[in-house]
């Protein structure tokens, strides 16, 4: 994932996971997520269109 707004196009229904490096560090965050050994956490630092029109 590049940005953040590459998420744009997926119905609000999807769940998402986003990283935005390809750091070795970063994958395996991801990598821990997918496999439960950790909570994900945060939220994406933009509003989505659909936030922005409530």
């Amino acid at each position: 994932l590049r940005n953040p707004y590459d998420l744009f196009p997926l119905p609000e229904s999807v769940y998402t996971l986003a990283a935005y490096e390809y750091t070795a560090r970063s994958t395996a965050a991801v990598a821990d997520v997918l496999l439960g050994r950790h909570a994900a956490t945060g939220r994406l630092p933009i509003a989505t269109p659909e936030q922005e029109a409530q």
